[in-house]
Formats: C-alpha cells, sequence, structure tokens
C-alpha cells in the first residue's frame, strides 16, 4: 500500500548516517586544499609586489600599449579608450571613441 505524501520518512535499521564512513581521505583532501590555498596566496604577493596592476585594469591595444597610462615603450596617457577594429578583441588607444 502506497504511503500518504504527509508520512515522515525513516531511515533503515542500522543506518547511523554518512558521518560515520569518513575515512583518511578526508585528511589528505583537507591538506591538499590547504596547499592550495597557500599556493594561491603566495601567487598573489608575488604578482601584487612584481607585477602591474594596469595591465588588467586598462585596455590594451594590438601593440602591446597599454591605454590611458605611460607604461611601455609609448606614453599612452593622452589616449585612455580603446576602439575595437575587429571580432577578435584587438584595436587601438584613441583620445576619445568615435561616434
Amino acid at each position: 500500500m502506497a504511503k500518504d505524501l504527509g508520512d515522515k520518512l525513516e531511515a533503515p535499521a542500522g543506518f547511523d548516517g554518512p558521518a560515520n564512513d569518513k575515512k583518511f581521505t578526508d585528511v589528505v583532501m583537507a591538506l591538499a586544499f590547504l596547499a592550495m590555498v597557500a599556493a594561491m596566496t603566495a601567487i598573489g604577493v608575488y604578482a601584487i609586489n612584481e607585477g602591474d596592476y594596469r595591465l588588467i585594469l586598462y585596455p590594451m591595444d594590438y601593440d602591446g600599449n597599454v591605454c590611458g597610462t605611460s607604461y611601455g615603450r609609448i606614453d599612452m596617457s593622452d589616449y585612455p579608450s580603446l576602439y575595437i577594429l575587429n571580432f577578435k578583441g584587438s584595436g587601438v588607444c584613441v583620445k576619445k571613441c568615435p561616434r
């Protein structure tokens, strides 16, 4: 006979739940996770100390010039905007976007 939808579900006899099946692999995965967090923190600290945030925040033209900055070979401070030339996303730095 089918149970009514309002009846409570009951666990089978002898079932202690999934928490009793924990094994050594949980400790190994926790250590692997902590190692990954430490590695990502080290990469972040290195990037902050040695990198340049402007490479992420400002657009870059087809020739590697960072628009709106003096980073690189050419001072592009007067050219803050990137005008997209093709569907690949490459473009040139311009003073003002054309209409």
